[in-house]
């Protein structure tokens, strides 16, 4: 093999492993996609090299090198000729020469691009992007460069798919399973990092601790599967009736607990009372026959940052004796201390 081309898979060989290394340190999908492109750009000294995907948010520009802003024909879209073909072909496409075809022209993604070698990222046979490299001179690209681009798609297409997987994973440590609010693991994680932020910004924060009231009667009676119903229910109108800003969490069996960033006692006592009343409205079949009062309640306990405790301890210990308060009082009601 000539010694250009061993540089080049050399180089390319050493971007995969270092995108490997960075991949299980959790690296970013944009740092990724620059290591490949810098060692590309190196490899080929093309006039332009880009990595482009789509995701679910929508198209990604995540690397670029030797094309400037002025010099790029259009912006990077799912809908742009160059993805039409590839969705179409689900193919490489190399081309010698972009100047005497018209349609060719239209897949060269600057102006001075004679020649244009583009491999799609293919996950489960969609295309969620590709690596462009283009050249100035006519025929820069041979057999084995298309190969190379390959290699690095489907290294790129892996390490996407990794990524997604991981997230799922990840997602499955900080989320209740039957809720789908996050667990009390990820409650002790934020606290922890909440309370200092509200004491350097001088900014108040509340929590409140909401519990079903008699579920365990409601169970004995309807069972089990029907309990879980309710969780799920009062999880989603939880998650409905809050600010963007709020955190909630499935914290026990039958206990929730939010953080409300920014809010002082009295607001937290107002929140709690309104929410109180926005799942009190809720319906459940059998309730009328298995609780005390006919339908299922809600006790929510209330503590507020600095008024209650300024550090994280006292503060549950707080919301917790005010929960119990509120408990032993026959439920159905909200205790602030």
């Amino acid at each position: 093999m000539p010694e250009k081309k061993t540089s080049k898979w050399l180089r390319i060989s050493s971007a995969i492993a270092s995108a490997r290394k960075n991949s299980g340190l959790h690296a970013k999908p944009e740092e990724l996609a620059g290591i490949f492109v810098r060692e590309l750009a190196a490899g080929f000294e093309p006039a332009c090299c880009s990595i482009f995907l789509v995701d679910e948010d929508g198209t990604n520009n995540l690397a670029e090198q030797g094309v400037s802003g002025s010099g790029r024909k259009s912006a990077y879209t799912a809908d742009m000729p160059l993805m039409k073909q590839l969705t179409l072909t689900l193919s490489s496409i190399s081309l010698s020469s972009t100047r005497d075809n018209p349609l060719y022209q239209t897949y060269a993604l600057e102006d001075g691009a004679a020649s244009v070698l583009c491999s799609p990222v293919l996950i489960a046979d969609n295309v969620r992007g590709f690596i462009y490299l283009s050249s100035a001179q006519e025929g820069a690209f041979h057999a084995d460069d298309v190969q190379l681009l390959e290699l690095v798609a489907g290294e790129i297409a892996a390490l996407m798919t990794i990524a997604s997987l991981n997230a799922g994973v990840e997602a499955l440590t900080i989320r209740d399973t039957l809720t789908g609010c996050f667990n009390a693991k990820k409650f002790r994680e934020d606290i922890e990092i909440d309370i200092p932020c509200a004491e350097r910004y001088g900014k108040p924060l509340s929590l409140l601790k909401i519990d079903i009231d008699f579920l365990k009667l409601y169970n004995d009676s309807n069972g089990r599967f029907r309990g879980d119903d309710i969780l799920r229910k009062v999880g989603d109108t939880l998650a409905y009736s809050i600010r963007m800003c709020d955190k909630l969490y499935r914290y026990s069996g039958e206990e929730f607990i939010l953080i409300l960033p920014g809010i002082d006692k009295e607001r937290a006592v107002f929140a709690a009372s309104r929410l109180q009343k926005v799942l009190g409205q809720l319906r459940f079949e059998g309730e009328a026959e298995s609780q005390p009062g006919g339908k299922i309640t809600f006790s929510i306990g209330v503590a507020s940052f600095p008024a209650d405790a300024v550090y994280k301890d006292g503060l549950i210990k707080t919301v917790d004796a005010a929960l119990r308060q509120a408990k032993e009082a026959g439920g159905d009601t909200v205790v602030s201390l």
